[in-house]
C-alpha cells in the first residue's frame, strides 16, 4: 500500500480501532455465554484492517487476540481470557501510539 493511502485511512483506523478493542475488552471481561466469540470477531476484523494497512505488528497482536479467544472458547481456558485481555490492552496502546 502506497503512503498516502495509509495517511489517507490511519485516522479511521485509530478511531474505530480504539472503538473495536473497547468491545472486545468489554466482552472480555463480561460474563455470559457468547462472550469470546464476540471478542474474537472483533479481534479478527482488527488484524485484517491492520494487515490491509500494512500494520503487521498491529495485526499480529491482534491475531494473538483472536488465538486466545477460541483456547477461551473451545477449552475454557481461563488463562487465555486473561491473555486475551492483556492483549486488547496493550492493542489499543499501540493504536493510540
Amino acid at each position: 500500500m502506497n503512503d498516502s493511502l495509509r495517511s489517507r485511512f490511519l485516522p479511521k483506523l485509530i478511531e474505530l480501532g480504539g472503538q473495536r478493542c473497547a468491545r472486545a475488552l468489554a466482552a472480555i471481561t463480561a460474563a455470559g455465554p457468547g462472550t469470546p466469540q464476540v471478542a474474537r470477531a472483533e479481534l479478527h476484523t482488527l488484524a485484517g484492517e491492520a494487515g490491509i494497512l500494512g500494520l503487521a505488528e498491529l495485526a499480529q497482536l491482534a491475531q494473538a487476540g483472536e488465538r486466545d479467544c477460541v483456547a477461551w472458547a473451545e477449552r475454557g481456558d481461563v488463562a487465555a481470557r486473561a491473555r486475551a485481555a492483556i492483549g486488547v490492552r496493550t492493542l489499543a496502546a499501540r493504536l493510540r501510539a
